[in-house]
C-alpha cells in the first residue's frame, strides 16, 4: 500500500491527552516508514471514516521526553485516502525531477550513488556509535559535574526550541523542567565522558584539525544545502556556531582514526587524568 492517507491523531497517557502528542489533517505517505513501519501497518487497509485505537510503549531514552519510558495510546481518526498515481519512468520523468538529467538512464545512476552514499553514511554511523561504546565500556573516570550540567542545559535549549517551532512552550506540553533534567543526565554524562575520550585520543595520536579539513567542512555543507562555500563561511563568521562545527569536525577526524585503527587506543588513564583535573577546576571555581 503506498497511498496518502490524511489521518487526525490523539495520544493519551492514562487516559489523560497529551497536547504535544495530537496532530489534525496529517498526511501519512504510506510505504515511507516516516512514522515508523508499526504505525503503518495499522493504517492497512483501512476506510476513510474508521477510527483505529492502539497503544504503543516507547523506550526510556525516545527523544520525546513526554513519551519516554511511557505507553501511549492512539487514537487515530481516517479522514481521507488518496490514491497515489505512478507517473511514468521515461526521459520525460527525468528531466522533471531536473534539467540535468537528459535520460531516465543518468536518473537512475544518479540515485544509485546517492544510495550508495546514505548507505556508506549510514553505516558509518553504526561503526562510530560501537567504536564510542567500547571505548566507553573500557574506561571508567569521574567527569565533572559542572560540565554535565552545562551539557543537559543545552539538551533543554534544543527540547524548548523544537516545541517553540511547534507553538508550544515547556510549559504548554505539560513538561516538568526538573524531570527533564534528569531524563537527560545519563545522555550527558555520556556525551562528557565521551568528548573527554575522543580528546585524549586526539592527544595521543597529534590529531588536529587542519585548515584543508575545515575547507572540506565547508565545502560539505555547500553541497548539502546548495549554498557557495563563501556564504558557509559567512554564515559561520556571523554567528557562534564555528567552534561546535570545528569540534565536531574534528571528533569526525578522530573516530576516523578509530575506524582505520588495528584496535582501539587504550585511552582510561589519560582520560581519568583529564576528568580529575576537570573536576578539581570545578570544585576551584
Amino acid at each position: 500500500m503506498d497511498d496518502i492517507v490524511t489521518i487526525d491523531f490523539q495520544g493519551f497517557h492514562e487516559e489523560k491527552a497529551l497536547k504535544e502528542v495530537r496532530n489534525e489533517n496529517f498526511s501519512v505517505d504510506m510505504g515511507t516508514g516516516y512514522l515508523g513501519e508499526d504505525f503503518e501497518e495499522r493504517l492497512v487497509g483501512v476506510k476513510k471514516g474508521e477510527t483505529i485505537l492502539y497503544e504503543s510503549d516507547f523506550p526510556a531514552d525516545f527523544q520525546n521526553p513526554v513519551m519516554a519510558g511511557k505507553t501511549i495510546e492512539f487514537k487515530v481518526d481516517v479522514k481521507d485516502i488518496k490514491e497515489r498515481i505512478k507517473p511514468e519512468l521515461d526521459d520525460e520523468f527525468a528531466k522533471d525531477i531536473d534539467e540535468k538529467y537528459e535520460t531516465f538512464a543518468d536518473l537512475q545512476a544518479a540515485t544509485s550513488s546517492e544510495l550508495k552514499e546514505e548507505k556508506e553514511s549510514a553505516l558509518e554511523g553504526d561503526l562510530n556509535d560501537r567504536i564510542m561504546q567500547k571505548l566507553l565500556e573500557m574506561n571508567e573516570f569521574p567527569i565533572p559535574q559542572r560540565t554535565v550540567a552545562f551539557e543537559i542545559q543545552e539538551m533543554i535549549k534544543q527540547t524548548e526550541e523544537n516545541l517553540k517551532r511547534a507553538g508550544q512552550t515547556l510549559e504548554s506540553a505539560g513538561i516538568n523542567k526538573e524531570q527533564l533534567v534528569e531524563h537527560h543526565r545519563e545522555a550527558a554524562e555520556k556525551r562528557v565522558r565521551g568528548d573527554f575520550l575522543l580528546k585524549k585520543v586526539a592527544e595521543l595520536e597529534e590529531i588536529t584539525l587542519t585548515d584543508e579539513d575545515l575547507e572540506q567542512g565547508y565545502s560539505r555543507i555547500a553541497d548539502e544545502y546548495n549554498m557557495t562555500v563563501e556564504n558557509v563561511k559567512g554564515y559561520f563568521k556571523k554567528r557562534e556556531e564555528l567552534m561546535p562545527f570545528m569540534a565536531e569536525l574534528l571528533n569526525e577526524k578522530i573516530l576516523n582514526f578509530l575506524r582505520n585503527s588495528a584496535s582501539l587506543v587504550e585511552v582510561a588513564a589519560g582520560a581519568e587524568e583529564a576528568g580529575e583535573a576537570g573536576e578539581e577546576a570545578t570544585q576551584d571555581a
